[in-house]
Protein backbone atom coordinates (compact mmCIF):
# COMPACT_ATOMS: atom_id res chain seq x y z
CA UNK A 1 0.00 0.00 0.00
CA UNK A 2 2.84 2.38 0.84
CA UNK A 3 4.48 1.60 -2.51
CA UNK A 4 1.22 2.37 -4.31
CA UNK A 5 0.83 5.67 -2.43
CA UNK A 6 4.41 6.57 -3.36
CA UNK A 7 3.64 6.35 -7.09
CA UNK A 8 0.09 7.77 -6.92
CA UNK A 9 1.10 11.39 -7.51
CA UNK A 10 3.51 10.68 -10.42
CA UNK A 11 0.83 8.49 -12.04
CA UNK A 12 -1.69 11.30 -11.83
CA UNK A 13 0.80 13.70 -13.41
CA UNK A 14 1.47 11.21 -16.21
CA UNK A 15 -2.26 10.71 -16.74
CA UNK A 16 -2.77 14.48 -16.96
CA UNK A 17 0.06 14.71 -19.54
CA UNK A 18 -1.45 11.83 -21.51
CA UNK A 19 -4.83 13.58 -21.62
CA UNK A 20 -3.22 16.85 -22.71
CA UNK A 21 -1.33 15.07 -25.52
CA UNK A 22 -4.60 13.48 -26.60
CA UNK A 23 -6.33 16.89 -26.57
CA UNK A 24 -3.58 18.50 -28.64
CA UNK A 25 -4.08 15.74 -31.21
CA UNK A 26 -7.80 16.50 -31.28
CA UNK A 27 -7.48 20.25 -31.78
CA UNK A 28 -5.90 22.21 -34.60
CA UNK A 29 -3.19 24.30 -32.91
CA UNK A 30 -3.03 27.12 -35.52
CA UNK A 31 -6.84 27.42 -35.37
CA UNK A 32 -6.69 27.47 -31.56
CA UNK A 33 -4.10 30.27 -31.63
CA UNK A 34 -6.26 32.34 -33.99
CA UNK A 35 -9.27 31.83 -31.70
CA UNK A 36 -7.28 33.02 -28.68
CA UNK A 37 -5.77 35.96 -30.59
CA UNK A 38 -9.21 37.23 -31.68
CA UNK A 39 -10.69 37.15 -28.17
CA UNK A 40 -12.26 40.37 -26.89
CA UNK A 41 -9.81 41.66 -24.25
CA UNK A 42 -12.39 43.91 -22.59
CA UNK A 43 -14.76 41.00 -21.95
CA UNK A 44 -11.89 38.85 -20.68
CA UNK A 45 -10.90 41.57 -18.20
CA UNK A 46 -14.52 41.75 -17.04
CA UNK A 47 -14.57 37.99 -16.54
CA UNK A 48 -11.31 38.13 -14.56
CA UNK A 49 -12.57 40.93 -12.28
CA UNK A 50 -15.77 38.97 -11.61
CA UNK A 51 -13.68 35.89 -10.83
CA UNK A 52 -11.61 37.83 -8.26
CA UNK A 53 -14.82 39.13 -6.63
CA UNK A 54 -16.26 35.63 -6.60
CA UNK A 55 -13.22 33.85 -5.22
CA UNK A 56 -12.13 36.41 -2.64
CA UNK A 57 -15.31 38.25 -1.64
CA UNK A 58 -18.24 35.81 -1.97
CA UNK A 59 -16.26 32.75 -0.82
CA UNK A 60 -14.68 34.43 2.17
CA UNK A 61 -17.89 36.15 3.31
CA UNK A 62 -19.41 32.66 3.39
CA UNK A 63 -16.38 31.19 5.17
CA UNK A 64 -16.40 34.01 7.73
CA UNK A 65 -20.09 33.35 8.39
CA UNK A 66 -19.39 29.66 9.05
CA UNK A 67 -16.43 30.45 11.32
CA UNK A 68 -18.56 32.90 13.29
CA UNK A 69 -21.13 30.14 13.78
CA UNK A 70 -18.37 28.17 15.50
CA UNK A 71 -17.49 31.18 17.65
CA UNK A 72 -14.31 31.85 15.65
CA UNK A 73 -13.46 35.33 14.40
CA UNK A 74 -10.59 35.95 12.00
CA UNK A 75 -9.75 39.15 10.08
CA UNK A 76 -11.14 39.12 6.53
CA UNK A 77 -7.65 39.82 5.16
CA UNK A 78 -6.39 36.68 6.93
CA UNK A 79 -9.18 34.60 5.38
CA UNK A 80 -8.30 35.92 1.91
CA UNK A 81 -4.64 34.98 2.48
CA UNK A 82 -5.56 31.46 3.60
CA UNK A 83 -7.95 31.05 0.67
CA UNK A 84 -5.25 32.12 -1.82
CA UNK A 85 -2.77 29.73 -0.18
CA UNK A 86 -5.26 26.91 -0.70
CA UNK A 87 -5.70 27.89 -4.35
CA UNK A 88 -1.91 27.98 -4.81
CA UNK A 89 -1.36 24.49 -3.40
CA UNK A 90 -4.26 23.18 -5.51
CA UNK A 91 -1.96 23.71 -8.50
CA UNK A 92 0.32 20.93 -7.29
CA UNK A 93 -2.15 18.57 -5.63
CA UNK A 94 -4.60 16.07 -7.21
CA UNK A 95 -8.22 17.19 -7.55
CA UNK A 96 -9.59 20.70 -8.00
CA UNK A 97 -10.17 21.27 -4.26
CA UNK A 98 -7.25 19.41 -2.70
CA UNK A 99 -5.74 22.72 -1.60
CA UNK A 100 -8.51 22.81 0.99
CA UNK A 101 -6.42 20.39 3.04
CA UNK A 102 -3.74 23.07 3.29
CA UNK A 103 -6.37 25.72 4.05
CA UNK A 104 -7.90 23.55 6.79
CA UNK A 105 -4.47 22.97 8.34
CA UNK A 106 -3.60 26.67 8.26
CA UNK A 107 -6.89 27.85 9.75
CA UNK A 108 -6.73 25.16 12.46
CA UNK A 109 -3.40 26.62 13.57
CA UNK A 110 -4.90 30.12 13.66
CA UNK A 111 -7.74 29.26 16.06
CA UNK A 112 -8.09 28.10 19.66
CA UNK A 113 -10.27 25.20 18.49
CA UNK A 114 -8.30 23.49 15.67
CA UNK A 115 -11.03 20.92 14.91
CA UNK A 116 -13.78 23.51 14.42
CA UNK A 117 -11.40 25.64 12.36
CA UNK A 118 -10.71 22.69 10.05
CA UNK A 119 -14.39 21.72 9.96
CA UNK A 120 -15.27 25.23 8.77
CA UNK A 121 -13.46 24.43 5.52
CA UNK A 122 -15.38 21.15 5.19
CA UNK A 123 -18.71 22.90 5.77
CA UNK A 124 -17.73 25.71 3.38
CA UNK A 125 -17.15 23.19 0.60
CA UNK A 126 -20.19 21.18 1.65
CA UNK A 127 -22.48 24.20 1.22
CA UNK A 128 -20.66 24.90 -2.04
CA UNK A 129 -21.58 21.45 -3.30
CA UNK A 130 -25.21 22.00 -2.32
CA UNK A 131 -25.22 25.29 -4.23
CA UNK A 132 -23.65 23.57 -7.22
CA UNK A 133 -26.34 20.87 -7.27
CA UNK A 134 -29.14 23.42 -6.86
CA UNK A 135 -27.92 25.41 -9.86
CA UNK A 136 -27.60 22.18 -11.85
CA UNK A 137 -31.11 21.10 -10.81
CA UNK A 138 -32.64 24.43 -11.84
CA UNK A 139 -30.93 24.15 -15.23
CA UNK A 140 -32.20 20.59 -15.69
CA UNK A 141 -35.77 21.65 -14.95
CA UNK A 142 -35.80 24.60 -17.34
CA UNK A 143 -33.33 23.71 -20.13
CA UNK A 144 -34.88 23.17 -23.56
CA UNK A 145 -35.78 19.59 -24.38
CA UNK A 146 -34.03 19.80 -27.76
CA UNK A 147 -30.67 20.26 -26.02
CA UNK A 148 -30.94 17.38 -23.58
CA UNK A 149 -32.53 13.96 -23.89
CA UNK A 150 -35.53 13.39 -21.56
CA UNK A 151 -34.10 10.15 -20.15
CA UNK A 152 -30.81 11.89 -19.34
CA UNK A 153 -32.67 14.73 -17.63
CA UNK A 154 -34.71 12.33 -15.51
CA UNK A 155 -31.62 10.34 -14.53
CA UNK A 156 -29.69 13.51 -13.58
CA UNK A 157 -32.63 14.92 -11.58
CA UNK A 158 -33.04 11.59 -9.75
CA UNK A 159 -29.34 11.52 -8.97
CA UNK A 160 -29.39 15.06 -7.55
CA UNK A 161 -32.43 14.33 -5.39
CA UNK A 162 -30.66 11.17 -4.14
CA UNK A 163 -27.67 13.27 -3.11
CA UNK A 164 -29.94 15.69 -1.24
CA UNK A 165 -31.59 12.77 0.59
CA UNK A 166 -28.13 11.48 1.52
CA UNK A 167 -27.25 14.91 2.95
CA UNK A 168 -30.47 14.93 4.99
CA UNK A 169 -29.69 11.48 6.38
CA UNK A 170 -26.15 12.59 7.15
CA UNK A 171 -27.52 15.31 9.42
CA UNK A 172 -30.13 13.06 11.06
CA UNK A 173 -29.43 12.51 14.77
CA UNK A 174 -31.83 9.54 14.93
CA UNK A 175 -30.00 7.73 12.15
CA UNK A 176 -26.61 8.44 13.70
CA UNK A 177 -27.79 7.09 17.07
CA UNK A 178 -28.93 3.88 15.37
CA UNK A 179 -25.58 3.55 13.62
CA UNK A 180 -23.53 4.44 16.70
CA UNK A 181 -22.71 0.77 17.32
CA UNK A 182 -20.21 1.06 14.45
CA UNK A 183 -18.04 3.26 16.67
CA UNK A 184 -17.31 0.20 18.81
CA UNK A 185 -14.94 -0.99 16.11
CA UNK A 186 -12.66 2.00 16.75
CA UNK A 187 -10.37 2.77 19.64
CA UNK A 188 -11.62 5.10 22.36
CA UNK A 189 -9.50 7.99 21.10
CA UNK A 190 -10.70 7.68 17.50
CA UNK A 191 -14.31 7.20 18.66
CA UNK A 192 -14.11 10.41 20.69
CA UNK A 193 -12.64 12.32 17.73
CA UNK A 194 -15.33 11.03 15.32
CA UNK A 195 -18.06 12.10 17.75
CA UNK A 196 -16.47 15.54 18.02
CA UNK A 197 -16.33 15.86 14.22
CA UNK A 198 -19.98 14.92 13.88
CA UNK A 199 -21.03 17.33 16.63
CA UNK A 200 -19.18 20.09 14.77
CA UNK A 201 -21.15 19.26 11.61
CA UNK A 202 -24.43 19.06 13.50
CA UNK A 203 -23.78 22.39 15.21
CA UNK A 204 -23.90 24.07 11.79
CA UNK A 205 -27.25 22.43 11.07
CA UNK A 206 -28.67 23.99 14.24
CA UNK A 207 -27.61 27.43 12.95
CA UNK A 208 -30.36 27.37 10.33
CA UNK A 209 -30.13 31.05 9.37
CA UNK A 210 -26.33 30.93 9.00
CA UNK A 211 -26.47 27.60 7.15
CA UNK A 212 -29.19 28.88 4.81
CA UNK A 213 -27.23 32.08 4.15
CA UNK A 214 -24.11 30.02 3.39
CA UNK A 215 -26.06 27.92 0.86
CA UNK A 216 -27.51 31.09 -0.69
CA UNK A 217 -24.01 32.57 -1.05
CA UNK A 218 -22.92 29.28 -2.65
CA UNK A 219 -25.72 29.61 -5.21
CA UNK A 220 -24.56 33.18 -5.94
CA UNK A 221 -20.98 31.88 -6.29
CA UNK A 222 -22.00 29.14 -8.74
CA UNK A 223 -24.20 31.59 -10.66
CA UNK A 224 -21.19 33.89 -11.11
CA UNK A 225 -19.00 30.97 -12.22
CA UNK A 226 -21.52 30.30 -14.98
CA UNK A 227 -21.67 33.99 -15.92
CA UNK A 228 -17.86 34.22 -16.01
CA UNK A 229 -17.65 31.25 -18.37
CA UNK A 230 -20.41 32.70 -20.53
CA UNK A 231 -18.55 36.04 -20.78
CA UNK A 232 -15.46 34.10 -21.91
CA UNK A 233 -17.61 32.40 -24.55
CA UNK A 234 -18.94 35.80 -25.68
CA UNK A 235 -15.35 37.12 -25.91
CA UNK A 236 -14.60 34.33 -28.40
CA UNK A 237 -17.69 35.06 -30.49
CA UNK A 238 -19.33 31.71 -29.71
CA UNK A 239 -23.12 31.56 -29.72
CA UNK A 240 -24.47 29.14 -27.11
CA UNK A 241 -27.67 29.54 -25.02
CA UNK A 242 -26.90 30.85 -21.54
CA UNK A 243 -29.32 28.29 -20.04
CA UNK A 244 -27.10 25.46 -21.31
CA UNK A 245 -24.16 26.86 -19.33
CA UNK A 246 -26.11 26.56 -16.09
CA UNK A 247 -26.01 22.81 -16.70
CA UNK A 248 -22.58 22.12 -18.16
CA UNK A 249 -20.47 24.36 -15.88
CA UNK A 250 -21.67 22.63 -12.65
CA UNK A 251 -21.05 19.27 -14.36
CA UNK A 252 -17.52 20.34 -15.33
CA UNK A 253 -16.93 21.53 -11.74
CA UNK A 254 -18.02 18.15 -10.38
CA UNK A 255 -15.79 16.28 -12.84
CA UNK A 256 -12.84 18.52 -11.93
CA UNK A 257 -13.18 17.44 -8.29
CA UNK A 258 -12.16 13.89 -9.19
CA UNK A 259 -8.61 13.35 -7.84
CA UNK A 260 -7.40 11.45 -10.90
CA UNK A 261 -5.13 14.12 -12.40
CA UNK A 262 -3.17 17.10 -11.19
CA UNK A 263 -5.73 19.83 -10.39
CA UNK A 264 -8.24 18.34 -12.83
CA UNK A 265 -5.97 19.12 -15.81
CA UNK A 266 -7.00 17.21 -18.93
CA UNK A 267 -10.25 15.93 -17.47
CA UNK A 268 -11.63 19.48 -17.25
CA UNK A 269 -10.49 20.30 -20.79
CA UNK A 270 -12.05 17.19 -22.30
CA UNK A 271 -15.27 18.05 -20.47
CA UNK A 272 -15.38 21.47 -22.12
CA UNK A 273 -14.71 19.93 -25.53
CA UNK A 274 -17.30 17.18 -25.11
CA UNK A 275 -20.10 19.20 -23.51
CA UNK A 276 -19.76 22.29 -25.71
CA UNK A 277 -19.40 19.98 -28.69
CA UNK A 278 -22.89 18.65 -27.86
CA UNK A 279 -24.33 22.00 -28.98
CA UNK A 280 -22.16 22.33 -32.08
CA UNK A 281 -19.13 24.23 -30.75
CA UNK A 282 -15.90 23.22 -32.53
CA UNK A 283 -13.08 21.61 -30.55
CA UNK A 284 -10.73 24.60 -30.78
CA UNK A 285 -13.03 27.31 -29.32
CA UNK A 286 -14.41 24.80 -26.76
CA UNK A 287 -10.88 24.05 -25.57
CA UNK A 288 -10.08 27.78 -25.60
CA UNK A 289 -12.96 28.48 -23.18
CA UNK A 290 -11.65 25.98 -20.64
CA UNK A 291 -8.05 27.10 -21.18
CA UNK A 292 -8.87 30.77 -20.55
CA UNK A 293 -11.02 30.01 -17.49
CA UNK A 294 -8.28 27.81 -16.02
CA UNK A 295 -5.57 30.40 -16.79
CA UNK A 296 -7.51 33.06 -14.90
CA UNK A 297 -7.75 30.81 -11.85
CA UNK A 298 -4.04 30.01 -12.09
CA UNK A 299 -3.15 33.70 -12.36
CA UNK A 300 -5.03 34.44 -9.14
CA UNK A 301 -3.61 31.31 -7.49
CA UNK A 302 -0.05 32.53 -8.06
CA UNK A 303 -0.71 35.38 -5.65
CA UNK A 304 -1.07 32.63 -3.02
CA UNK A 305 2.49 31.60 -3.89
CA UNK A 306 3.68 35.14 -3.13
CA UNK A 307 1.94 34.95 0.26
CA UNK A 308 3.59 31.57 0.94
CA UNK A 309 7.05 32.93 0.11
CA UNK A 310 6.52 35.93 2.39
CA UNK A 311 5.56 33.64 5.26
CA UNK A 312 8.82 31.71 4.92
Amino acid sequence: MRTLAKYKQPLKILFALFLLLYIFKLVNIPSLMITLKEANIGLLLLAFVLMIINQLLISNVKWSLILNSYGISLPFKKLCSLYLLGMFFSIFLPGAYSGDVVRAYKVSRSTENPLKGAMSVVIERFTGLIGLLIVCLIALLFIKQAVLNLQVKLFAISFIFSVFIFFLLLFSRNLVKKMSFLLNFFSEGIESKLKEIYESMYLMRDRKIQFGTAVLLSIVFQFLVVVINYIIVMSLGIEVPLSFFFLIIPVISLISMLPITLNGIGVRDLSYIGLLGAVGVAKEPAFAVGLIAFSMVMLLSLSGGIIYIREK
